[in-house]
């Protein structure tokens, strides 16, 4: 937090601190840090990581539609990457809404051709909550992502 107390308006450091606090489990902490970013700098190069998070947060709390949401805000950014649209697919999936999740899948795939679970699972190296990871591979499940 030094760095916030140093600049109170580094959008950077509240998203860098809400990235932390999530997967230490503080969730709602993590979604005001992430919402503050947001509105220090809405315009900011990487405010499609600010959504993805955001929608992770949400993920993690099983408000599926909420990170579907953030996860959508996220896909609509020019310098976004692969890894919003598995979020998207992974949210829609437990969501039960399959035919969105099997779209989010084919711009998924546009973006990163080989994706499969063994990709997903790789790409949380950082996450120390394993029902996070299980819900998160089998929203991608649903969606069509295999295990290949």
């Amino acid at each position: 937090m030094y760095s916030l107390e140093l600049n109170p308006s580094f959008a950077q450091a509240y998203f860098a601190q809400g990235f932390n606090l999530l997967w230490y489990g503080r969730e709602i902490e993590a979604e005001t840090l992430l919402d503050r970013a947001t509105m220090l700098s809405p315009r900011d190069s990487h405010i499609s990581s600010f959504h993805h998070v955001r929608s992770w947060t949400h993920f993690s709390l099983g408000e599926y539609d909420v990170a579907a949401e953030f996860a959508r805000r996220a896909t609509r950014q020019p310098n976004v990457t692969y890894q919003a649209f598995a979020s998207l697919a992974a949210s829609l999936g437990l969501l039960g809404e399959r035919a969105q999740a099997e779209a989010a899948v084919v711009e998924l795939r546009q973006r990163k051709p080989n994706y499969s679970i063994e990709t997903a699972r790789q790409a949380f190296f950082f996450c120390n909550d394993p029902g996070f990871i299980e819900r998160f591979l089998e929203g991608l499940r649903v969606a069509g992502i295999s295990d290949i």
